[in-house]
């Protein structure tokens, strides 16, 4: 009989995003917000202190941000300008 494997978790990607002092997302010409990545981060200490058990599956359709700037991130990523989901 195999034993069970055991998993950690790891940070697979990071976006970022920048705000003015408004906590307003930077929009390109045509209203959008732009996306920014560091491709030479090291990223490995993001996941030093996360529970497994706490971890939902990704989707890509349910944003899941909890900071003040949550509404305007969610009018983005839906492309539209009702916020709802």
């Amino acid at each position: 009989m195999s034993k069970e494997k055991k998993y950690s978790a790891e940070a697979w990607d990071v976006v970022y995003y920048l705000v003015d002092e408004d906590g307003n997302p930077k929009e390109d010409k045509d209203g959008k917000v732009e996306l920014y990545s560091n491709p030479d981060g090291d990223y490995s200490y993001m996941s030093d202190h996360i529970d497994i058990d706490q971890l939902e599956k990704y989707n890509p359709e349910v944003p899941s941000l909890k900071q003040p700037t949550q509404d305007a991130f969610i009018k983005m990523l839906l492309n539209d300008d009702t916020g709802e989901r």
